[in-house]
């Protein structure tokens, strides 16, 4: 059976609870290649590559170096980024390059299901997740890289930036890419993703993106992003919430709001305080 024109980009650190399974899931969906792109991982994560690909690639730079140097390393025309913590089902790479090369868009996002509920916490993110993203057929502004498959050319124009050392480095380059006039989709394809199964696992999560985040509002000067920041809880996440009819979403969007807003916060005041110093922002 032929390869399917697509180099998988795994950026992975100390992954190995859910790495074999990701590999394996990515290795029946036959594409051409599989890069791993490991930030330093001490624990059992370059054993379990190793069954899957000889390529693999140890770095002590974050995530936006990682995932270019993953991009300028593949040899396909579609690159497919997807999360350590995730289960791509037979046929989801083979059906969103269908409809990813028969579209416009720059690139297109898999629906992303629960790998499994077992608790309230893992039910809200679903929830959300559900609400903010799985929308097959829709145009969205911006899609994150879960199981996410993009023109490699145009990843290469307008490329993942370093400064994002870790959350956030996929909605910057979305910003950059609709800036430019594309646009993204939502796939009829779905994969599985194991959401964060504690709430203080949650809000570590959450406090990492509002890290990510804060460099976002630094970098463009991000107007939107300076008036959040008087919102501890977004009102348009509270307002989704009553739209949709979920009130039981609210304990959820406190803490992920709460933790982000703090993130957020935290790292606007490091990134000022540097400055400030004269030492180096990033």
């Amino acid at each position: 059976m032929a390869k399917l024109p697509i180099s998988v980009v795994i950026c992975v650190m100390n992954g190995e609870k859910t790495l074999e399974s990701c590999l394996q899931s990515i290795t029946d969906n036959n594409p051409a290649e599989i890069i791993i792109m490991d930030g330093a991982s001490t624990d059992r994560t370059l054993e379990i590559g190793q069954k899957y690909t000889n390529k693999i690639y140890v770095s002590h730079q974050g995530m936006g170096y990682r995932f270019q140097r993953g991009t300028d390393l593949a040899t396909e025309d579609y690159v497919a980024y997807i999360d350590s913590d995730v289960v791509v089902p037979p046929g989801t790479l083979e059906t969103m390059l269908a409809e990813l090369s028969n579209s416009d868009y720059a690139a297109i996002h898999a629906q992303i299901l629960a790998g499994q509920i077992s608790n309230h916490w893992e039910w809200a993110r679903q929830e959300d997740i559900r609400i903010q993203y799985n929308h097959p057929g829709k145009t969205v502004r911006g899609i994150p890289t879960m199981t996410a498959l993009w023109k490699k050319d145009i990843v290469l124009k307008y490329k993942f930036d370093p400064f994002f050392t870790g959350a956030f480095v996929d909605g910057d380059i979305c910003h950059e890419v609709v800036a430019a006039g594309y646009k993204f989709g939502c796939s009829e394809a779905v994969t599985y993703h194991y959401h964060r199964s504690s709430l203080t696992a949650l809000m570590k999560q959450r406090y990492w993106h509002g890290q990510g985040g804060g460099r976002f509002i630094w970098k463009h000067k991000f107007f939107w992003g300076w008036i959040n920041m008087l919102f501890p809880v977004g009102p348009l996440h509270l307002i989704s919430c009553i739209i949709n009819r979920k009130p039981h979403l609210l304990p959820y969007i406190v803490v992920c709001d709460g933790s982000l807003w703090v993130g957020t916060i935290v790292e606007l005041w490091r990134l000022l305080r540097n400055r400030l110093l004269g030492r180096q922002v990033a």
